[in-house]
């Protein structure tokens, strides 16, 4: 079995409280959403791209997604 670290960080307080308003203000002003459903997906967002950035194991089969066949 193998242990997982599970910390339970939101996007404000990954990307810090001004850069994490300005992600919010953008979807907001640009997409149109409510200052709350603006708020989550930004959350979502820096959620992923911590994700990504932080990954041990490789998130995609590069054979399978290049492949022409």
């Amino acid at each position: 079995m193998t242990a997982t670290a599970n910390d339970q960080r939101t996007g404000r307080m990954v990307a810090g409280e001004d850069l994490f308003e300005s992600l919010a203000r953008f979807v907001v002003v640009h997409d149109g959403q409510s200052p709350e459903r603006a708020e989550r997906i930004a959350d979502q967002a820096v959620a992923f791209l911590v994700t990504a950035a932080t990954a041990t194991v490789a998130m995609w089969n590069r054979a399978k997604v290049c492949s022409t066949t």
